[in-house]
């Protein structure tokens, strides 16, 4: 009966990444303007099977599904022929010798398996293997059919103005969606 459910930051793979071999660890994010529903995928590969079933998860159970997501963006040519949703190259870093930039994104999935958002996690803490989202505060945005409009946060932005503050003082938002991998340990050690 639930209408929404948010998963923690890294639930799709530990905190310890392997720099060099991050990229099959990494999902292709299909840019929320292209109302793709990942479900549809027939092809199983390697970057995009755990987004098709978390799309299919969505559609079955008839919810909102947040899930944080290492997302491989593809920056050049050779790198987006892999590519099964038909994103723009990313231009925002210059690009690697892979071809590929590395987000800690959140994905929202509707009732219908749609991918409606995408935030891309700009206040990193120690994740080296990931560039800081560019984007402006209102791709973390987005409405629910049950009238609510959530802005998504990534853990460690919680310290920070955007996009949570900034989407909840300059835009009225009143709900947040956060997902987080927090650490169990002592503040302060003595």
């Amino acid at each position: 009966g639930a209408d929404i459910l948010v998963t923690p930051e890294y639930a799709m793979q530990s905190l310890f990444v392997d720099k060099e071999n991050i990229f099959p660890v990494t999902q292709y994010v299909p840019d929320p303007e292209l109302h793709a529903v990942p479900c549809t995928l027939t092809d199983e590969g390697l970057n995009r099977k755990a987004l098709r079933i978390l799309s299919c998860a969505a559609q079955e159970n008839e919810l909102y599904l947040v899930v944080d997501i290492p997302e491989t963006s593809p920056c050049s040519p050779e790198a987006a022929a892999h590519n099964p949703f038909a994103n723009a190259l990313d231009t925002a870093y210059e690009c690697p010798p892979d071809g590929r930039i590395y987000y800690n994104s959140q994905v929202v999935f509707d009732r219908n398996g749609t991918v409606i958002a995408r935030y891309r996690k700009k206040n990193l803490y120690l994740e080296p293997f990931f560039k800081p989202g560019v984007e402006s505060d209102e791709t973390a945005l987005f409405v629910t059919d049950f009238g609510v409009v959530f802005s998504l946060q990534v853990c460690f932005d919680i310290a920070y103005l955007h996009p949570g503050l900034s989407n909840v003082v300059q835009r009225g938002v009143k709900d947040v969606a956060m997902s987080t991998a927090w650490v169990d340990i002592l503040p302060f050690f003595v």
